[in-house]
């Protein structure tokens, strides 16, 4: 039971610092998460391109 509860309080904690974390992100500086994210894009890119050759 113990085992239980503490899974449940984990989980519930996980769950508000995601949501927490969502809703940073959406109401937050748009520019600046679109720029984070564009560069995110940019490595994922760069790192597909030299994987192929």
């Amino acid at each position: 039971m113990n085992k239980t509860i503490g899974n449940l309080a984990f989980l519930s904690i996980l769950g508000a610092v995601t949501v927490a974390f969502a809703i940073s992100f959406g109401m937050g500086d748009r520019a600046f998460a679109e720029k984070q994210l564009r560069k995110f894009e940019n490595k994922v890119n760069k790192e597909d391109r030299n994987d192929i050759q």
